[in-house]
């Protein structure tokens, strides 16, 4: 892939940059895009998330290619890009395939050949049972001392070398261990008994005077039985099959390589399988699962090897993961997470504000590991820009007399820690960059970073971006930098920087400044202090929610200062305001706290007054929500018009007078009211068409619940009412009879709603009367109530 991408440097700018080396299946890589993915992008082969800009005209994500696919397909604004995914190469180490173990002993030892070869520390052992009790260094290689324990159990236990340096899968062999059984029968004097497991022959073994003959065989992994042949002294012989144990269905071996952590390359196991005989194994693949489910299972292409990634999910940190593989064979292994290395660094500070008087304050600090355990503080420095710190095992105190004497209001404290260095092998290279000090360059920085994240010092770099190239070492922090001109495709270029094992790469825009150089430090917190210069902490202010409106109406407002040890403060009186409306001279009251007098200004409709007290640079606000003045007394007219879905259809007018009174609820309101409608009709009769004319006046005494939220008021009510009736009749336009006459008590249920406005409130009711009338020498006779609709004017005092 790099071949691929030095070709595209020199035809053009590359459209695709693979960050930290090939693709490998089912493992997440970062990747950069130089081509805007709106133009339309699609990925084939693969899983692409996190799409982000980072820098004009470059564009970053994640990318994961499927586990069965060996390309990713992407199409960038109609263009294929093919990104081979490649398998982990084999292991150049040579470990001897088969390595013979007495299981009286149980110990081996395994030479490890090749070119180039790792340190001891950098090799990664891994059996399927047992323990490593050493790697030295010997002439022609490595050994590797291994004890399985005693036992008297013949098997085969698979081991798996890695070269941690290399992004390469392990190198597999098995220990065959071998037992020797004792074997002892009765039978005749002088029989001879000869042993035979497959083609290996022990004996012959004699019996003694007393007919008793003792012998023993070497058991091989996987062998199940032996064959016994007795032969007496005249050359008779017997034969009979002996069962040996079986020592299970299969071994698995695992090397886990990496760590799982926030910023680290994804971990990959490398498994091994073995059948009991000690050949690779040929059945189902295995099986594994972690704390996210089941995990991906890639075949390396040879029999019995397999490569399971492990994805970088929450919760990061160490975790289990359980592969079987056959009926019975299991192994469980941990995927570490990153050994003590220091990712949270907390620096707290309490109070966050201190008073001139006694600027002094607790402090407080941790660095935590990923899993949240606490690191020793060596290496992390406090400091403040105006007062002091001082601690002692991650306590101790802040002193603010620098920031009193500064003048300013607020002091700054900056916990930085730096991470120490790793035990190697190298295992990943950072990029950042920033613009150079002439036009044209740039200045490139790499750190080089441990399995587990830790910056390691000592190591030649070669940091390029096409033909420039500068070979530099890392510092005590891990980093090297070289000055680059970068041979640039418009704003943007690629650079590199490579180790003999390790190699990254990033796009960059020119016209940016960069990320900057390499930071100050690795891990930091900053807290803010204020000061607070009077003896004032603290103000309270009790004031009423909501307040009613008008020209009687008035608050009580009560304030209090307290000091730093929560203690009132009586000789210092407060300065409190309001948006609106007045308030009086604040006044001591025999609790320490002052009390005032608001009064609110006189609107129309339900308004917020802001209230605010303040003393010595602290302040404290409330808010009182204004209502309107209920209503008291109100007179009003109404108009509309009536009817009962009968005879009656009429325009009704009507006078009003709404009372509160304190004999009935708060809520409730006396209505006295008048009204008046009239009906004219002309009636057949044998001597020509008389015309018929009725005028009520309805007189309502009843009782109205009333509420007054907002401007908008609604009411329901009933009432008695007692109505008078005038009747006339004319025939051929003379008056022939009339008459008055008082209707039967009925009843009226009412409701309406009214908005404020100045001065009077608008009106909207409707009223359902029932009366009845009698009629008369000449009038109505039946219902004469109905249902109406009025609008009308009130106007309250």
């Amino acid at each position: 892939m790099w071949a691929l991408l030095s070709a595209l440097a020199v035809a053009g700018a590359p459209r695709v940059v693979l960050c930290e080396g090939p693709l490998r299946p089912g493992v997440e890589a970062p990747v950069q895009l130089s081509v805007d993915p709106s133009r339309g992008l699609s990925v084939e082969g693969g899983v692409l998330t996190a799409l982000h800009p980072s820098a004009p005209g470059i564009w970053e994500a994640r990318l994961t290619p499927g586990t069965e696919d060996r390309e990713v397909r992407l199409t960038l604004g109609g263009e294929v890009e093919r990104l081979p995914v490649e398998l982990w190469p084999a292991s150049g180490m040579e470990v001897p395939g088969r390595v013979v173990v007495s299981a009286e002993e149980g110990r081996a030892q395994i030479l490890v050949k090749g070119q180039d070869l790792p340190a001891p520390a950098d090799l990664q052992v891994s059996l399927a049972e047992g323990a490593v009790r050493a790697v030295r260094e010997v002439e022609g290689g490595l050994v590797v001392e291994v004890d399985l324990g005693v036992s008297s159990q013949a098997r085969s236990v698979a081991f798996g070398l890695r070269d941690a340096r290399r992004d390469e899968s392990a190198v597999w062999g098995g220990l065959q261990v071998r037992a020797k059984l004792s074997l002892s029968y009765q039978t005749e004097p002088g029989t001879t008994l000869t042993l035979m497991v497959g083609s290996r022959e022990y004996g012959p073994f004699h019996a003694d005077s007393n007919g008793i003959v003792s012998g023993w065989i070497l058991q091989y992994p996987g062998e199940v039985q032996a064959h016994a042949v007795f032969t007496d002294p005249l050359g008779n012989f017997t034969k009979a099959v002996l069962p040996l144990s079986y020592p299970g269905s299969g071994s698995l071996s695992v090397v886990v390589s990496g760590f799982r952590g926030e910023g680290l390359a994804p971990p990959v196991a490398f498994l091994s399988a073995v059948h009991a005989s000690g050949a690779p194994w040929t059945g189902k693949p295995p099986e594994c699962q972690g704390v996210f489910g089941p995990l991906p299972i890639v075949s390396l292409g040879r029999v019995g090897e397999w490569a399971v990634p492990i994805p970088q999910r929450e919760p990061l940190g160490a975790t289990r993961v359980v592969c079987h593989i056959g009926e019975a064979s299991r192994a469980e292994f941990k995927v570490p997470g990153p050994e003590k290395r220091p990712q949270r660094l907390s620096l707290r500070v309490w109070p966050d504000e201190v008073s001139a008087d006694f600027p002094v304050a607790e402090v407080s600090l941790r660095l935590d590991d990923g899993r949240g355990d606490p690191l020793p503080l060596s290496g992390v420095q406090v400091q403040a820009e105006l007062g002091q710190v001082i601690l002692r095992e991650g306590r101790g105190e802040y002193r603010g007399d620098g920031l009193v004497a500064s003048g300013l209001d607020e002091d700054t404290l900056r916990a930085s820690a730096i991470l120490p260095l790793g035990a190697g092998p190298l295992s990943r290279l950072a990029l950042t960059h920033r613009a150079g000090a002439r036009e044209g360059t740039v200045d490139v920085f790499v750190r080089a970073l441990d399995v587990q994240g830790l910056p390691l010092s000592g190591e030649d770099v070669v940091i390029s971006s096409g033909t420039d190239a500068v070979v530099a070492t890392t510092d005590s922090r891990g980093w090297a930098s070289a000055l680059l001109q970068p041979e640039a495709w418009g704003e943007v270029a690629l650079v590199a920087a490579r180790t003999p094992y390790v190699a990254a790469q990033r796009l960059i825009n020119l016209s940016q400044g960069g990320e900057g150089g390499p930071p100050r430090a690795d891990l930091e917190d900053v807290v803010t202090v204020a000061l607070q210069r009077g003896r004032v902490a603290s103000i309270e202010l009790d004031a009423p929610s909501v307040l009613v409106t008008g020209s009687r109406s008035v608050a009580t407002l009560r304030v209090r200062l307290l000091d730093r040890a929560g203690s009132v403060i009586r000789d210092l009186p407060p300065v409190v305001s309001a948006d609106r409306g007045e308030l009086g001279d604040p006044r001591p009251l025999d609790d320490g706290s002052w009390a005032l007098l608001f009064y609110p200004p006189a609107a129309e409709e339900g308004e917020e007054v802001l209230l605010t007290a303040s003393s010595q640079g602290r302040t404290v606000t409330t808010r009182v929500q204004l209502l309107l003045p209920r209503v008291q007394r109100s007179a009003g007219l109404v108009i509309g018009a009536m009817s009962n879905l009968g005879s009656v259809q009429a325009p009704m007018l009507s006078a009003d007078v709404d009372l509160r009174t304190p004999m009935v609820a708060e809520s409730v309101m006396l209505r006295l009211g008048l009204g008046w409608y009239q009906q004219s009709d002309q009636v057949p009769t044998d001597y020509g068409q008389a015309r018929v004319q009725a005028s009520w006046f309805p007189l309502s005494l009843g009782l109205a619940l009333r509420q007054e939220p907002s401007e908008w008021s609604r009411w329901v009510g009933v009432s008695a009412v007692v109505t008078t009736a005038s009747e006339r009749v004319w025939y051929d336009g003379d008056l022939v009879a009339s008459g008055v006459s008082v209707l039967p008590v009925g009843f009226a249920a009412y409701g309406g709603v009214g908005w404020r406005s100045p001065g009077g409130e608008l009106v909207f009711e409707a009223r359902a009367t029932s009366q009845t009338s009698s009629g008369g020498e000449a009038g109505y006779l039946g219902a004469v109530g109905g249902v109406a609709g009025l609008v009308g004017y009130r106007i309250p005092w």
